[in-house]
C-alpha cells in the first residue's frame, strides 16, 4: 500500500515577517555593543600601587587610613572603571626601590616627573602640577642663596628645585634626606637643619599643623608634572589606563577636588 506524501505550506502573515525582521535587526545592532562591554570587562586590570605615609596634603596616614589628594583621585578613578587601583602605603624611597627592582607594587601614586625618573619609569598622563619651595624658619638670618655656608638642607630627591639649588655655586649647602616631609619640618623646627625643599602646599599644611612660622627664598618658581609611575617593560601598555584617567581629568568634579586641596 502506497502512502501519499503531504507537503504542508505555512502561510506567514506580513506582520509576523515584519516582527522577525525587527528582532533580527535589533540583534544585529546590539551584538557589537554587547561585544564591546564584554571586551571591556575582560580587559579590566587591577593595579596595586604604593603611596607615601608622610606627604600631606597629597599622601599621608590619618586615623590609620591612607588620606590626601592623591588618594581622593584614586577613589574617583576607580568609580569610572573598568581599571581598579588598590593602595599600599609605606616609606616612599622603599616603594620607589621596590617598583624599580621587584614586582611588589605595580605603580606609584602621585610621582613627580623628572628626566632621571622618566629614564627609570614609564609615566601616565599628567594628572596635575606641584609647585616647589625652599623654606626656612622666619627667624633665620639666611635671606639669600649666597648666605648659605655649608648648612644642612632637607632635600627633595630628583626635584627640579633641588637640581637648581645644587647647580648654584654661591649656595653652599649640604643635602640630607629624611623618611618624610613631616620629619624634615620637625628637624627645621628644632634647628637640626637650616632649610627644607618641599612642595608649596606641603610646607603650608605642615607649618599650620605644627604652628611654625616660615619664610621662603624660592616659592613656586619651579613646578613638576605629577602622574602615576609604572615599571618600564613591554607589558605596561597604558593606553587604556590613560583613557580612563583622561575621563576623570575632564570631569568638573575633578577640578573641584584640586581646588579643595
Amino acid at each position: 500500500m502506497r502512502h501519499r506524501a503531504t507537503v504542508v505550506l505555512w502561510h506567514l502573515s506580513p506582520d509576523y515577517v515584519g516582527n522577525m525582521y525587527y528582532y533580527l535587526s535589533m540583534v544585529h545592532l546590539l551584538l557589537p555593543i554587547l561585544f564591546f562591554f564584554l571586551l571591556e570587562s575582560t580587559s579590566a586590570k587591577s593595579y596595586k600601587c604604593g603611596t607615601a605615609e608622610g606627604y600631606a596634603p597629597y599622601q599621608y596616614i590619618q586615623d590609620g587610613k591612607e588620606s590626601g589628594l592623591d588618594l581622593e583621585i584614586v577613589k574617583e578613578f576607580n568609580k569610572i572603571g573598568p581599571h581598579q587601583i588598590s593602595v599600599r602605603s609605606g616609606e616612599w624611597d622603599s616603594l620607589v626601590s621596590e617598583l624599580f627592582h621587584t614586582s611588589g607594587v605595580d605603580c606609584l601614586i602621585g610621582m613627580e616627573k623628572t628626566k632621571s625618573r622618566e629614564a627609570n619609569f614609564v609615566f601616565s598622563k599628567t594628572v596635575y602640577k606641584r609647585e616647589s619651595s625652599l623654606v626656612l624658619l622666619q627667624s633665620s638670618t639666611i635671606n639669600k642663596l649666597n648666605s648659605f655656608n655649608g648648612e644642612f638642607v632637607c632635600g627633595d630627591k630628583n626635584s627640579s628645585l633641588e637640581s637648581y639649588l645644587v647647580g648654584q655655586e654661591e649656595a653652599k649647602v649640604r643635602l640630607i634626606y629624611m623618611e618624610s616631609k613631616e620629619k624634615c619640618m620637625i628637624a627645621l623646627k628644632n634647628g637640626s637643619i637650616s632649610a627644607a625643599i618641599m612642595p608649596v602646599k606641603v610646607s603650608k599644611y605642615l607649618s599650620k599643623k605644627m604652628n611654625i612660622k616660615l619664610k621662603s627664598l624660592i616659592n613656586g618658581q619651579f613646578s613638576s608634572n605629577v602622574g602615576f609611575a609604572f615599571k618600564v617593560n613591554k607589558k605596561n601598555d597604558l593606553n587604556s589606563f590613560n583613557k580612563q584617567l583622561l575621563k576623570l581629568i575632564k570631569k568638573k568634579s575633578f577640578k573641584q577636588l584640586l581646588k579643595k586641596y
